[in-house]
């Protein structure tokens, strides 16, 4: 449960990233 809930997190923060990526090349 510990694990799956750290790779759920990992992906938002990955799409944090992505979405912050994306406002800079705007």
């Amino acid at each position: 449960m510990i694990f799956k809930f750290s790779t759920q997190n990992h992906i938002l923060n990955i799409g944090r990233l992505v979405s912050t990526f994306v406002k800079l090349n705007m």
